[in-house]
Protein backbone atom coordinates (compact mmCIF):
# COMPACT_ATOMS: atom_id res chain seq x y z
CA UNK A 1 0.00 0.00 0.00
CA UNK A 2 1.72 3.07 -1.14
CA UNK A 3 1.95 5.51 1.76
CA UNK A 4 -0.11 8.47 2.19
CA UNK A 5 0.91 12.23 2.41
CA UNK A 6 -0.40 14.58 4.95
CA UNK A 7 -2.50 17.96 3.75
CA UNK A 8 -1.68 20.66 4.87
CA UNK A 9 -3.77 23.95 5.14
CA UNK A 10 -2.62 27.51 5.38
CA UNK A 11 0.93 26.28 6.99
CA UNK A 12 2.49 29.52 8.70
CA UNK A 13 5.83 30.57 7.00
CA UNK A 14 8.12 33.48 7.45
CA UNK A 15 10.70 34.73 5.68
CA UNK A 16 13.69 32.87 5.50
CA UNK A 17 12.27 29.53 6.80
CA UNK A 18 10.72 27.46 4.35
CA UNK A 19 7.35 25.25 4.69
CA UNK A 20 7.56 21.84 6.84
CA UNK A 21 8.96 18.91 4.64
CA UNK A 22 6.32 16.64 3.27
CA UNK A 23 7.36 12.81 3.02
CA UNK A 24 10.42 13.23 4.92
CA UNK A 25 11.54 9.52 4.57
CA UNK A 26 11.02 8.48 7.60
CA UNK A 27 7.38 7.01 6.60
CA UNK A 28 6.43 3.43 7.07
CA UNK A 29 3.69 1.54 5.68
CA UNK A 30 -0.04 3.94 6.73
CA UNK A 31 2.37 6.62 8.27
CA UNK A 32 3.32 10.32 7.77
CA UNK A 33 5.76 12.17 8.79
CA UNK A 34 6.25 15.82 8.79
CA UNK A 35 9.66 17.32 9.69
CA UNK A 36 10.08 20.71 10.19
CA UNK A 37 13.41 23.15 10.03
CA UNK A 38 13.71 23.87 13.57
CA UNK A 39 13.68 19.69 14.43
CA UNK A 40 10.63 19.39 15.57
CA UNK A 41 8.91 16.24 13.83
CA UNK A 42 4.74 15.07 13.58
CA UNK A 43 3.82 11.45 13.07
CA UNK A 44 0.70 10.64 12.20
CA UNK A 45 0.48 7.08 12.05
CA UNK A 46 -2.55 5.27 11.15
CA UNK A 47 -2.24 1.62 11.16
CA UNK A 48 -4.94 0.07 12.05
CA UNK A 49 -5.20 -1.04 16.23
CA UNK A 50 -2.15 1.21 16.40
CA UNK A 51 -3.55 5.17 15.41
CA UNK A 52 -1.61 7.91 16.97
CA UNK A 53 -0.49 11.05 16.62
CA UNK A 54 2.85 12.39 18.35
CA UNK A 55 4.94 15.22 18.06
CA UNK A 56 8.12 15.56 19.01
CA UNK A 57 10.85 17.92 19.79
CA UNK A 58 14.40 17.90 21.51
CA UNK A 59 13.43 14.92 23.33
CA UNK A 60 10.07 15.66 24.33
CA UNK A 61 6.74 14.03 22.74
CA UNK A 62 3.29 14.72 23.37
CA UNK A 63 1.41 11.74 22.24
CA UNK A 64 -2.65 10.44 21.31
CA UNK A 65 -2.53 6.99 21.81
CA UNK A 66 -4.08 4.88 20.34
CA UNK A 67 -6.64 4.26 22.95
CA UNK A 68 -7.62 7.94 23.26
CA UNK A 69 -5.39 8.66 26.11
CA UNK A 70 -2.81 11.42 26.22
CA UNK A 71 0.44 10.87 27.14
CA UNK A 72 3.30 13.36 27.65
CA UNK A 73 7.18 13.40 28.09
CA UNK A 74 9.57 16.18 29.60
CA UNK A 75 13.16 14.71 27.86
CA UNK A 76 15.16 17.53 29.94
CA UNK A 77 14.43 20.95 31.60
CA UNK A 78 11.07 21.92 33.56
CA UNK A 79 7.56 21.21 32.28
CA UNK A 80 5.16 23.48 33.64
CA UNK A 81 0.92 23.70 33.41
CA UNK A 82 -0.65 27.06 33.62
CA UNK A 83 -4.10 27.59 34.20
CA UNK A 84 -4.82 31.56 34.41
CA UNK A 85 -8.70 30.76 35.35
CA UNK A 86 -10.36 27.63 36.79
CA UNK A 87 -9.36 24.14 36.28
CA UNK A 88 -9.96 20.85 37.46
CA UNK A 89 -8.59 17.36 36.77
CA UNK A 90 -11.18 14.19 36.77
CA UNK A 91 -9.63 10.55 36.86
CA UNK A 92 -11.83 8.34 36.79
CA UNK A 93 -8.76 5.17 37.61
CA UNK A 94 -6.18 4.59 39.75
CA UNK A 95 -3.92 7.81 39.80
CA UNK A 96 -0.20 7.86 41.24
CA UNK A 97 2.26 11.02 41.65
CA UNK A 98 5.63 9.76 42.06
CA UNK A 99 8.72 12.18 42.51
CA UNK A 100 12.40 11.83 42.92
CA UNK A 101 13.16 14.95 44.56
CA UNK A 102 11.04 17.25 46.47
CA UNK A 103 7.00 17.82 46.28
CA UNK A 104 5.43 21.25 47.21
CA UNK A 105 1.91 22.11 47.43
CA UNK A 106 0.60 25.86 47.78
CA UNK A 107 -2.56 27.49 47.96
CA UNK A 108 -3.58 31.16 49.27
CA UNK A 109 -6.67 29.99 50.03
CA UNK A 110 -7.79 26.77 51.80
CA UNK A 111 -7.22 23.45 50.65
CA UNK A 112 -9.63 20.72 51.18
CA UNK A 113 -9.33 16.95 50.85
CA UNK A 114 -12.03 14.30 50.79
CA UNK A 115 -11.13 10.41 51.03
CA UNK A 116 -14.23 8.09 50.58
CA UNK A 117 -12.30 5.09 51.91
CA UNK A 118 -9.00 5.07 54.31
CA UNK A 119 -5.84 7.06 54.31
CA UNK A 120 -2.49 6.42 55.14
CA UNK A 121 0.91 8.17 55.48
CA UNK A 122 4.27 6.55 55.60
CA UNK A 123 6.98 8.83 56.34
CA UNK A 124 10.33 7.76 57.00
CA UNK A 125 11.40 10.75 58.08
CA UNK A 126 10.39 13.17 60.90
CA UNK A 127 6.22 14.27 60.24
CA UNK A 128 5.59 17.91 61.39
CA UNK A 129 2.24 19.99 61.34
CA UNK A 130 2.22 23.09 62.19
CA UNK A 131 -1.23 25.25 62.56
CA UNK A 132 -2.59 28.22 64.34
CA UNK A 133 -5.65 25.66 65.54
CA UNK A 134 -6.02 22.00 65.23
CA UNK A 135 -8.93 20.17 65.45
CA UNK A 136 -9.43 16.84 65.59
CA UNK A 137 -12.85 14.69 65.20
CA UNK A 138 -13.37 11.07 64.84
CA UNK A 139 -16.73 8.92 64.78
CA UNK A 140 -15.13 6.05 66.17
CA UNK A 141 -12.03 5.60 68.24
CA UNK A 142 -7.99 7.34 68.10
CA UNK A 143 -5.12 5.01 68.51
CA UNK A 144 -1.91 6.28 69.13
CA UNK A 145 1.26 3.76 69.24
CA UNK A 146 4.56 4.78 70.00
CA UNK A 147 7.82 4.31 71.77
CA UNK A 148 7.61 8.08 73.75
CA UNK A 149 5.21 10.16 73.67
CA UNK A 150 5.22 13.88 74.96
CA UNK A 151 2.87 16.42 75.29
CA UNK A 152 3.26 20.02 75.63
CA UNK A 153 1.13 23.45 76.09
CA UNK A 154 2.19 26.74 76.88
CA UNK A 155 -1.45 27.61 78.54
CA UNK A 156 -4.05 25.19 80.37
CA UNK A 157 -4.82 21.77 78.96
CA UNK A 158 -8.10 19.86 79.68
CA UNK A 159 -9.41 16.22 78.92
CA UNK A 160 -12.81 15.63 78.65
CA UNK A 161 -14.63 12.19 78.52
CA UNK A 162 -17.98 11.56 79.19
CA UNK A 163 -17.04 7.65 79.86
CA UNK A 164 -14.52 6.24 81.60
CA UNK A 165 -10.98 7.28 81.79
CA UNK A 166 -8.09 5.22 82.87
CA UNK A 167 -4.35 6.48 82.96
CA UNK A 168 -1.87 3.20 83.42
CA UNK A 169 1.39 2.54 83.06
CA UNK A 170 3.28 -0.75 83.59
CA UNK A 171 6.10 0.19 85.47
CA UNK A 172 4.97 3.65 87.23
CA UNK A 173 2.73 6.57 86.85
CA UNK A 174 3.52 10.57 87.96
CA UNK A 175 2.00 12.83 88.07
CA UNK A 176 3.26 16.43 88.75
CA UNK A 177 2.73 19.81 89.37
CA UNK A 178 4.62 22.84 90.28
CA UNK A 179 1.92 24.82 91.84
CA UNK A 180 -1.23 23.30 92.98
CA UNK A 181 -2.57 20.01 92.20
CA UNK A 182 -6.26 19.55 91.82
CA UNK A 183 -8.30 16.04 91.30
CA UNK A 184 -12.04 16.49 91.41
CA UNK A 185 -14.94 14.30 90.99
CA UNK A 186 -18.83 14.88 91.63
CA UNK A 187 -19.71 12.02 92.34
CA UNK A 188 -16.60 9.94 94.48
CA UNK A 189 -12.77 9.60 94.12
CA UNK A 190 -10.70 5.89 94.65
CA UNK A 191 -7.43 5.13 94.64
CA UNK A 192 -6.39 1.32 94.59
CA UNK A 193 -3.43 0.38 94.40
CA UNK A 194 -2.02 -3.62 94.91
CA UNK A 195 0.68 -2.12 97.76
CA UNK A 196 0.32 1.30 99.22
CA UNK A 197 -0.51 4.74 98.04
CA UNK A 198 1.96 7.26 99.87
CA UNK A 199 0.78 10.90 100.32
CA UNK A 200 3.26 13.57 101.00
Amino acid sequence: MATQQPVLVNVPTREGIPNPVLGSGDEVANQSVTKYPSGTKVIVDYNKGNEHVRVEHKGSSLTLCPDGSVKMVSAAGKMGIEINGEGYMKITGVYNIEATGDIGIKTVGKCDFTVGGDMNFAVTGGFNVAAKAMNFASADKIDIATTDLTMKTAADMIIVSTGSHLIRAVSGSIITSDTTLLLDSSSGMTLTDGTRIDIN
